[in-house]
């Protein structure tokens, strides 16, 4: 990883061929959704970080014009937002440049609108800045929190221990 903490993608899909990761090594997730119940499916998520077991989930749209997000995207999103340790956010803009025009917030609540707010680059750099900072000052999650959290949802009977 460079020094600035950037994590550039290798996709190297100018050179064509086995090069391109888009081709020849993105998961095929699609593939999967035949296991899971209903028209539940898979999805990808486009920015995540996580500082001290607190996570900052992004989705990106692009351009003004498409603040919408699919049903199943809106519903993971928010499945994720219930995690009280989450942060999850949809910025209208694009993901290439980093450039935002608005961004909402999402609430962990079944058939929530999304309420968009006008938000600038600048400001949505700002937000992560502060997320990052915010996150530095908590303290780990330790045993005794992740106990109780497993307590309350309970063991997973599908994992062999």
């Amino acid at each position: 990883m460079p020094a600035d903490g950037t994590n550039p993608f290798r996709w190297r899909c100018g050179e064509g061929g086995e090069n391109c990761y888009v081709e020849n090594g993105k998961p095929r997730i699609g593939a999967l959704a035949k296991h899971l119940p209903g028209l539940c499916a898979f999805t990808d998520v486009d920015m995540l970080a996580e500082i001290n077991g607190r996570c900052l989930l992004g989705e990106f749209k692009e351009g003004d014009g498409a603040r919408e997000l699919k049903t199943g995207q809106r519903l993971a999103l928010q499945g994720l937002a219930c995690n009280p340790w989450a942060t999850v956010v949809a910025i209208c803009g694009s993901g290439r440049e980093m450039t935002c025009s608005s961004l909402a917030l999402i609430v962990p609540y079944p058939r929530a609108a999304l309420v968009w707010q006008p938000y600038t680059t600048e400001q949505f750099h700002d937000l992560i800045r502060r997320w990052g900072e915010w996150a530095s000052r908590q303290q780990y999650p330790d045993a005794s929190m992740l106990r109780a959290l497993h307590r309350s949802v309970g063991r997973f009977p599908i994992f062999k221990t």
